[in-house]
């Protein structure tokens, strides 16, 4: 398991947010939290040892890693990529176990914890375009 020394980015502080960031900071970890409701921060921040963020670009420069619980796929893509139509080159390639992939998003490592018909599944729901030319 990786050690994670550093502080870590907690973006969603909502009815699912709220308790894992909670048991975040509880178990030692460093948080620094954002919320588009400043409230929400605020109540997390007075229960427990958090930064609060001024926005989104602030939480992500201070942390090597960023945890979001955003409400759905929508709001994910507008916090991580922002506003607008993005492309975005993903190359995965399946894990010796097969119940993963590993590869680079962005330029950055990954692994995507699913496996072949779940990353299919994916793919299809969010590119239907793809799915109904038969293009893969």
């Amino acid at each position: 398991m990786t050690s994670i020394s550093g502080k870590i980015g907690f973006i969603g502080i909502g009815a699912m947010g709220t308790p894992m960031a909670g048991n975040l900071v509880k178990a030692g970890y460093k948080l620094v939290i954002y919320d588009a409701d400043p409230k929400r921060a605020l109540a997390l921040a007075a229960a427990h040892q958090v930064e609060i963020a001024e926005n989104l670009a602030a939480a992500g420069a201070a942390c090597e890693i960023v945890i979001t619980m955003l409400p759905d796929d929508r709001v994910v893509r507008k916090v991580v990529l922002g506003e607008g139509i993005h492309s975005v080159k993903c190359e995965l390639t399946p894990t010796r176990n097969g119940r993963a992939y590993a590869g680079t998003v962005m330029g950055r490592e990954i692994v995507y914890e699913r496996g072949r018909e779940q990353v299919q599944a994916d793919i299809d729901r969010l590119n239907p375009t793809v799915r109904k030319s038969g293009r893969r």
